[in-house]
């Protein structure tokens, strides 16, 4: 079977986004357990993307097992202050290498909401980053 270039890139778009790895993880707000990977902030269109980890103070349940972090795959529409959540994993270690569940959303512009709290503090440092970069 003869592999194309054009594959490749084609499973590279699909697979790269939706995992989230990176190494460049700040925490927002400082000295929280909120982290922000500021390489997967981009700008699609009128939305903003970026991938969001949060670490557990305690362990929650999660499907019988024990989840000790999150990473949340969000878009943030910057000029109305709303976001949802395009995918979540959650993780069976602190460190974040072992999924345990994988949620997927279904996003449409009925489901852009209003941030809580900490959401409107990670949104707003989110959507700083993405405008210093245009």
């Amino acid at each position: 079977m003869k592999i194309t270039a054009q594959t490749i890139v084609l499973l590279a778009a699909i697979v790269l986004p939706t995992t989230g790895w990176s190494d460049n993880w700040v925490n927002v707000p400082e000295g929280s357990e909120h982290q922000v990977d500021t390489d997967s902030i981009t700008n699609s269109g009128v939305f903003v993307l970026a991938w969001v980890r949060s670490i557990y103070p305690l362990p929650m349940e999660f499907s019988g097992k024990l989840a000790y972090s999150e990473k949340s795959h969000i878009s943030i529409g910057c000029a109305k202050k709303t976001q949802t959540t395009l995918q979540t994993i959650t993780f069976a270690d602190p460190n974040s290498t072992a999924p345990l569940n994988t949620f997927t959303g279904n996003p449409s512009p009925d489901s852009y909401r209003r941030p809580e709290p900490v959401e409107k503090v990670i949104q707003s440092f989110v959507c700083r980053v993405a405008s210093q970069r245009r």
